[in-house]
């Protein structure tokens, strides 16, 4: 019996749909192997060599352990993507590597967080703020998937430059028009989204670590009246300008207005500026600590000490007399005491600062022991070192607490509080060194180790932690 052509048609059709299959199959594997890719090119360079060495030189550039994982993850992150791309699909790759940092560095985070015991503050447990948590979480991913999207376009690119393309690279390439703007509409504002938490959360990751605002103090029984912060400028002589600094009142020196108060100089780090102890939470753990009786009611001055040669200017004198921040410093000092109800002796007068404010305030103090009674450094170090101080050794030793102390009598009389986390190990031992050389000297201090490494939770701990200790010897408004 004659096939009159059917067995032709069934072929043709039997081919149509194979074709069809094939242009199923086709994308679903590109699809797989860039999934594929994506996470095991991320996880390997995680968890091997590579990745320790990234870590590792993050930490000389003086990177904390967690910041150091971080950078490393979103480092890999867009690697894996860039590799996906190439050999596979970019959207895809970039997903992928996305959603193996969410596994890998973001899901450890929010468990960690959700299940350790919060920190205390003035004795109470701090609470666990679910809200900034998981603005920080989406910050992590927001950030990973920008860097993942950039890193896929531009292996993409590279893969078909390297192919000898002819023609314009494709922006994108949808099976259906409707389908395809939705998608697209989707990735833009997933981009717009991710791109809006970089701008606002990226920065503070960096600078502060992860972990920053997560915790915030609670103090449950007893009223927590709020203080005052004001934001004002100086003219200083030394620095031939307007400077910018921030005070923070007491809740009760407006009330309370025959008190005078002690004070607290605190010092930012490089990078920084005098607001970044007010992004740290500073004027709250005043409250806080004032409220239940753990602190001193005081007035803290916030200075910047950004030179205008060197942003680095170590809280010093420039050896070549420019930038001359120490001096600005001192005059800031006049400023305050004139302007605010103050007790305006050594003994009431502590300066503090973190990493090189830190130095700073150690420095200052060990220079000055007429202007402050003692000095609180937050992750610091003792040594001068940099631009600054120039090449000539004696203006080095000058401007070393480690030294000072030796060579003057007067920087032996401050009383010297220093903080340093536990996985901070150069800081650390910078500080463990110092106290023995103090000890050594019979120099009244002492040290307090914190849990963590070189970020904000060690200095907004540290700071709640040292103050009662040096606001001890006589520092309470009368």
């Amino acid at each position: 019996m004659r096939d009159h052509g059917g067995g032709q048609h069934r072929e043709r059709r039997s081919g149509r749909e194979l074709g069809h299959v094939r242009r199923i199959e086709r994308p679903t594997v590109r699809v797989a192997g860039a999934l594929v890719v994506g996470v095991v090119t991320a996880a390997t360079l995680q968890a091997t060599a590579p990745g320790d060495a990234v870590r590792a030189a993050l930490g000389t550039l003086e990177f904390d352990p967690s910041r150091a994982a971080l950078l490393t993850a979103w480092m890999t992150t867009a690697l894996a993507a860039m590799l996906g791309a190439a050999l596979a699909s970019p959207w895809p790759a970039a997903l992928a590597a996305t959603g193996l940092l969410a596994a890998t560095q973001v899901a450890p985070m929010a468990w960690r967080m959700a299940t350790q015991t919060p920190p205390t503050l003035f004795g109470t447990a701090e609470r666990l703020d679910a809200g900034v948590l998981a603005f920080q979480l989406a910050t992590i991913l927001a950030v990973g998937l920008l860097l993942a999207v950039v890193a896929a376009a531009s292996g993409r690119l590279l893969a078909e430059t390297v192919a000898g393309w002819v023609r314009e690279v494709r922006r994108a390439r949808w099976p259906r028009p409707g389908a395809g703007l939705l998608a697209r509409t989707a990735m833009v504002a997933a981009l717009a989204a991710s791109l809006v938490l970089g701008a606002a959360g990226g920065a503070s990751l960096v600078r502060y670590g992860p972990g920053d605002h997560v915790y915030s103090s609670t103090v449950t029984g007893v009223p927590v009246a709020a203080g005052r912060v004001e934001v004002r400028r100086f003219r200083s002589a030394a620095m031939g300008r307007e400077r910018p600094f921030a005070v923070y009142l007491p809740a009760r020196y407006a009330a309370d207005a025959p008190a005078r108060y002690p004070v607290l100089y605190l010092l930012h780090g490089d990078p920084g500026g005098y607001r970044d102890w007010l992004h740290l939470g500073v004027a709250d753990i005043l409250d806080a600590g004032i409220a239940r009786g753990a602190l001193a009611p005081c007035v803290v001055v916030l200075p910047d000490g950004n030179g205008e040669v060197a942003a680095a200017s170590q809280w010093a004198n420039r050896w070549d007399g420019h930038d001359r921040v120490e001096d600005s410093v001192l005059e800031l000092v006049a400023q305050v005491d004139h302007d605010y109800r103050t007790r305006p002796d050594r003994r009431h007068r502590v300066v503090a600062g973190l990493s090189e404010g830190g130095f700073g305030a150690a420095n200052l103090a060990a220079r000055h022991p007429d202007v402050f009674g003692a000095a609180i450094s937050l992750s610091g170090y003792f040594h001068a070192s940099g631009s600054v101080f120039g090449a000539d050794p004696a203006v080095r030793r000058a401007n070393s607490p480690g030294e000072l102390v030796a060579d003057d009598g007067g920087a032996r009389s401050v009383y010297y509080v220093l903080v340093a986390g536990d996985r901070d190990a150069h800081y650390l031992t910078e500080a463990r060194a110092f106290a023995a050389e103090l000890d050594r000297l019979g120099v009244p201090n002492r040290l307090l180790v914190v849990a963590g490494a070189h970020e904000g939770r060690v200095w907004t701990d540290g700071l709640a932690q040292a103050l009662p200790h040096a606001q001890s010897r006589d520092t309470v408004a009368t």
